[in-house]
């Protein structure tokens, strides 16, 4: 059993700051490494990307890196704020009408608020990754938000091209 560093190590400043590095003693492992010395606490080098590893779990294990388990909060949020506004816009569109313009505008704006906010702390999770673990979550999450954050942007110049009123 794989046992893991407390939760609260995120200090990025210090030359000899805590994290995962290489294991001396054994290769394809990492050990973790307090800023003083190597701990107990050892796993197999996770392969990014790699999703059949069998260590693909501890890819997306963020870990004591908190912009990743951010990343990761946000990928919710920006999956869950592009399908509500998606499911907005498209009723507007297709010509239901149950939906008033301002709400309309709020929830494309919400789903971009969404989006931003995932892509910072994904690729803050990203360069902390290295040190800290995490960065397939951090990674996932970039991707989703950039892919899905583009698409309220064209969603709203879109319906201000159409020529409807936003008040």
């Amino acid at each position: 059993m794989t046992i893991y560093p407390p939760a609260d190590v995120d200090e990025l400043d210090d030359p000899n700051r805590p994290g995962w590095q290489p294991d001396p003693e054994r290769d394809g492992y990492e050990r973790w490494w307090d800023g003083q010395q190597f701990t107990r606490w050892v796993h197999r080098s996770p392969r990014p990307g790699a999703a059949f590893d069998p260590n693909w779990k501890r890819a997306f294990w963020p870990g004591p890196n908190r912009d990743a388990r951010l990343a990761r909060y946000g990928l919710v949020a920006t999956l869950a704020t592009f399908f509500v506004q998606a499911w907005i816009t498209t009723a507007e569109v297709v010509g239901l009408g149950f939906v008033e313009p301002p709400v309309i505008v709020a929830s494309i704006v919400a789903a971009s608020v969404a989006a931003v906010v995932t892509i910072v702390f994904g690729y803050r999770g990203m360069k902390r990754a290295e040190q800290l673990g995490g960065k397939a979550s951090a990674v996932a999450a970039l991707t989703v938000a950039v892919v899905l954050g583009a698409t309220p942007l064209s969603f709203l110049m879109a319906y201000a091209l159409m020529g409807f009123q936003l008040y």
